[in-house]
């Protein structure tokens, strides 16, 4: 229902300007939000043209120096990423880097997945030394946000890992492979232990009951 009044609202003059701002705004969302299930469809052709109508609306209710407009531009480059539009996603990423990395609040985690993005971004474009310093970047700062268990730290290293064995340099390859393993090392240790413990706890009940 709010759907349908907030399409009305976009073409038809309205007295009450707080309702119909928020019945745009929510109009938005949910193109944003139904822009998200094509991604997860396949159908990024879809996905683009939703999320690309969610940012003109950012740009009328809340304009560009607004958080909500760069997080949906931000969607919109993963978009243009996924469909293979490279270039766009390149223009598109790099200034969301600039606005999150100048924006207050913490944005690392924000940051760290945009640069993972224009690494992916510069790869496909063959662009393999931009690449490794987006990656490096991202891991960069994770370096001082997460522990190495973290599995933030997965993603940046196995693409940094694919950079470099494009580029024929398989010792480096391998090596950030292994660190992309290491959160799951860590996971299988820890379900390893909890299992131990759970082996001693039984075998106490059994010798307990006899």
């Amino acid at each position: 229902n709010n759907l349908a009044i907030g399409y009305n609202y976009l073409y038809e003059e309205t007295d009450d300007d707080n309702a119909a701002f928020n019945y745009k705004f929510g109009y938005a969302i949910a193109l944003s939000c139904m822009s998200q299930c094509y991604v997860m469809l396949s159908d990024y052709s879809q996905a683009i043209l939703l999320q690309e109508d969610t940012v003109t609306l950012m740009i009328q209710l809340v304009g560009q120096d607004n958080r909500y407009y760069w997080d949906h531009y931000l969607s919109l480059g993963k978009c243009y990423l996924y469909a293979n539009r490279f270039q766009e996603a390149s223009e598109v990423l790099t200034s969301c880097i600039e606005y999150y990395k100048a924006s207050e609040g913490d944005n690392d985690a924000i940051i760290v997945d945009t640069y993972n993005c224009l690494g992916l971004v510069e790869h496909e474009l063959h662009r393999y030394d931009n690449s490794i310093e987006y990656f490096e970047s991202g891991l960069g700062i994770l370096d001082k946000i997460a522990k190495p268990t973290d599995f933030a730290y997965v993603a940046p290293y196995t693409n940094l890992g694919m950079v470099y064995g494009a580029l024929g340099l398989y010792e480096k390859s391998y090596l950030c492979y292994q660190k992309a393993l290491y959160p799951y090392k860590d996971y299988v240790d820890r379900l390893y232990e909890l299992d131990a413990e759970r082996l001693r706890q039984l075998s106490a009940l059994f010798l307990n009951l006899g």
